[in-house]
Order: C-alpha cells, then sequence, then structure tokens
C-alpha cells in the first residue's frame, strides 16, 4: 500500500488483509522544504511552476505542459521549470505528459494582477487502466486542437465555484465560456466522463462539485472521425425518414439543431 500527497514523503508497506477487513493509520512525515499544489504568487503575472516525480518529489524534465486550449506549451528542462507569463487573467487548465508517467491536469484560475505557482506531479504509468487513461487525456487534446470554437466551449471546473451544490446542467447556465456560445441544453446530449461514455446519462446527472473541465459540442463542433460509432442520435431532434425509388427508405436520421449540446465530455478532479 503506497500513500503519497504533496509536500510529504510517501508512505510504503506491505499489508495482509484477513477476511474480516483492518484498518490501516498513515502518518505522512512532511518534507523539508516546502512545495504547495498551487499558490498565488503577486508581483508577477501567468502561470509558472516545476514538474516533479510523486515518489521524492525530484524535479523532473521532459515533460511537455500545456495550458489547453492555447498556443502556451513547452518542454520542461532538467530542472523541471515552466512559465507562461502571458496567460491572462481567468480559468485555465494545465496538462503535464511525459511517456511513462500518469498525465496531469490541474484547473487553475488565474486572477487580476497576479500569477500562479504550480508543482505538477507525476507518477510512473504501473497499470493499463492508468495507460488507458492517458489515451484519453490525448484524445482530449486531439479535440481541442481540431475543434470549430464556434460550435464549442471548454469550461473549466472554477467557473463552478458558486454553483458547486447544483447539476452540471444548471452550473453550465451561469458559466461565462457556455454562454458566450449561445448553446442549450435540451438533454438530448452524450455525455462521456473521464473520457469513457456514459450511456443513459445526462448533464442533469452529474453533480458539478468535482469536475475539473467540461467540454461542450454541438454536432459540428467535434470532428467526425472521432465521434465515430457513437450514434447520430446526440444532439438530435425529431425523427424522419426519406425515401428512394419505390418509396423504399433510404435512411432515419435526426436532423440536429445548430444550437443544441451534442456531446459533453466531463472530466473529474
Amino acid at each position: 500500500m503506497r500513500t503519497t500527497w504533496i509536500g510529504y514523503l510517501p508512505d510504503e508497506r506491505t499489508i495482509e488483509v484477513p477476511a474480516g477487513g483492518l484498518e490501516v493509520n498513515v502518518t505522512l512525515v512532511p518534507v523539508p522544504f516546502r512545495l504547495d499544489t498551487m499558490r498565488i504568487v503577486a508581483r508577477r503575472s501567468g502561470i509558472f511552476g516545476t514538474t516533479v516525480q510523486r515518489t521524492d518529489l525530484r524535479a523532473l524534465g521532459g515533460v511537455d505542459v500545456t495550458v489547453l486550449g492555447t498556443s502556451h506549451r513547452t518542454r520542461t528542462a532538467a530542472d523541471g521549470a515552466f512559465s507562461f507569463g502571458e496567460v491572462r487573467e481567468g480559468g485555465w487548465v494545465v496538462i503535464g505528459k511525459r511517456d511513462g508517467f500518469e498525465t496531469r491536469m490541474i484547473p487553475v484560475a488565474v486572477p487580476d494582477s497576479a500569477a500562479v505557482e504550480l508543482a505538477l506531479a507525476l507518477d510512473t504509468v504501473r497499470t493499463r487502466a492508468q495507460h488507458n487513461a492517458n489515451n484519453r487525456v490525448f484524445d482530449l487534446q486531439m479535440r481541442v486542437n481540431r475543434r470549430q470554437t464556434n460550435a464549442s466551449a471548454l469550461v473549466p471546473g472554477q467557473e463552478f465555484a458558486t454553483h458547486r451544490g447544483q447539476t452540471l446542467d444548471i452550473a453550465l447556465r451561469y458559466s461565462p465560456s457556455f454562454l458566450v456560445k449561445g448553446l442549450i441544453i435540451e438533454n438530448l446530449e452524450c455525455v462521456y466522463v473521464n473520457g469513457v461514455r456514459m450511456t443513459g446519462v445526462l448533464a442533469k446527472d452529474i453533480p458539478a462539485e468535482g469536475v475539473t473541465l467540461v467540454e461542450i459540442y454541438n454536432h459540428r463542433g467535434v470532428p467526425g472521425f472521432m465521434m465515430f460509432g457513437s450514434g447520430l442520435s446526440c444532439g438530435g431532434g425529431a425523427v424522419r425518414e426519406s425515401f428512394g425509388e419505390g418509396n423504399r427508405a433510404l435512411r432515419t436520421y435526426r436532423p440536429p439543431n445548430p444550437f443544441t449540446v451534442a456531446y459533453i465530455f466531463v472530466w473529474t478532479k
């Protein structure tokens, strides 16, 4: 059993679990130096920080650090340092990625006339599930890079801060990043949570609390090849049929409303 937390030395031990279960008490020892996950720094602007290994908090180089949805990206050197001084005030999502390590995604709220310092702690990939999770984050970056901005919205979790007791569909209606696009939720969307399709789940079934990022697309907002096989009902309207020679039905389809949300990708903390 391994227990880790930013700013503390890892605790690792071998345990035997009896049939009746057991209770384990873990006390973590602080590291000799301070390393917060995030802190606000005055007299500076943007986002900066360090990439480290979660096991021992040593600096980790060769990490691709990106501010999602922007052109701000870099690869860290041996000291793990990165800096994006041009990032303006607002809510953002920072992604750290390196081969052999779990991809890390952190929501960041950049205040006016101040900067945010991050510690991006990456753990090594040990299971197939972690590898699959990395692939889904890669898909996220591909969608964002290829999306049509007038048919999609990226909403960082910070915009739900005052509506965390609400369901996601309600919280989105108060989100500036969502409202500015003129999109509407009609309970016709297909929902993915951490990259996995959730059949029968709608935005109204998901609590806003604990959400890091939401991707929202109408039927044109996502590159078609990425949604291949997801079904034509996402964001669709009433069923209509087209007929060919001999009054033979050719296909049944749901003509989408361009303002209706078709796909929602929810990324949790």
